[in-house]
């Protein structure tokens, strides 16, 4: 016996594959590039002087899944007071020379053990996680976070549109292009010879 097919069901999948077709060719590109080793308060007073706002200032806690190679796949938990928020997102590298560039898709999501499990459904374990202090300010479409994990000195992470938006953002502050790392996390640690916590659990 043939059961009719739910019109509701049908234009549902559908509008899913149009919207997956969609995102496919529309991703939001982070581009980005650190600077280490920075006067986090000297460079805020320049950037309050120069119109900037403090957008986030909190910890942000990431558990990072094993992905395809030059893929980034990322479960935060961003905490700021009392309020919490949490993001799966994807990552793809794009290109990397004097900023990083990387093709960026994110969805809040409410259960975190919950999109863990979900996840290992799929095949995706955890590789790692780490923690930092994150204090951000944003003018216009320029955010700059400065970022300190545990025992490591505090970086500039400065994200604009286009490359030549983030040159000329350091440049303002008084950094040139020699000052800016395209760099990952990996890339970080390695710099300064520690690793985040492989296979590590994150907390409840």
């Amino acid at each position: 016996m043939a059961f009719p097919k739910d019109p509701h069901v049908a234009n549902d999948c559908e509008e899913a594959k149009q919207v997956a077709a969609v995102g496919r060719k529309m991703g939001l590109m982070e581009i980005e590039a650190k600077i280490l080793d920075v006067n986090e308060r000297a460079l805020e007073r320049t950037l309050l002087a120069l119109g900037a706002k403090k957008n986030f200032d909190g910890t942000l806690a990431a558990t990072i899944f094993n992905a395809p190679k030059g893929m980034v796949l990322r479960l935060r938990r961003e905490t700021q007071g009392k309020s919490e928020r949490l993001v799966l997102t994807v990552k793809k590298r794009v290109k990397r020379a004097v900023t990083k560039q990387m093709d960026e898709r994110e969805i809040a999501v409410t259960d975190f053990y919950g999109t863990v499990r979900l996840l290992a459904l799929l095949g995706y374990t955890i590789k790692k996680s780490a923690t930092k202090h994150r204090t951000e300010y944003r003018r216009g479409n320029i955010h700059y976070c400065f970022d300190t994990y545990s025992g490591l000195p505090t970086f500039l992470e400065i994200e604009a549109p286009t490359e030549h938006a983030v040159l000329n953002a350091a440049r303002e502050l008084g950094f040139s292009q020699r000052d800016l790392k395209p760099w990952g996390g990996d890339r970080l640690f390695a710099y300064y010879g520690r690793g985040p916590r492989a296979n590590a659990q994150p907390r409840r």
